[in-house]
């Protein structure tokens, strides 16, 4: 998308369910609201795999199946995918907080 393409209203599936006081109202151009969709989603993901990392942690190694650098690498992985499963099906909100706090942000910096 170039510079010069027409600024789009501030619209998102995650927002659409918020009360419309809580809306930012901002014109983003799209390719600036779709990068910045794609950060906060992006730290949300990486959030939830932090959570689920730690949660591991606490999860004894099946004697089946030996434990060792092999399990600890397949658990990380694990959790990655868990982290990001869990923002692509509408996360816990963290997503949408931080994505409204970089729009106010834009907002103040005009």
């Amino acid at each position: 998308m170039d510079a010069a393409a027409p600024l789009a209203t501030l619209s998102s599936p995650t927002l659409q369910g918020l009360p419309t006081a809580a809306q930012p109202s901002i014109n983003l151009h799209p390719g600036n609201a779709a990068k910045m969709w794609r950060t906060a989603r992006g730290f949300e993901s990486m959030f939830l795999n932090q959570m689920f990392e730690l949660m591991n942690e606490s999860v004894q190694a099946d004697p089946n199946f030996g434990g060792g650098q092999a399990e600890n690498i397949i658990r990380s992985m694990l959790s990655e995918q868990y982290g990001k499963q869990v923002t692509r099906h509408g996360g816990i909100g963290i997503a949408s907080a931080v994505y409204q706090e970089m729009v106010r942000l834009q907002e103040g910096g005009r």
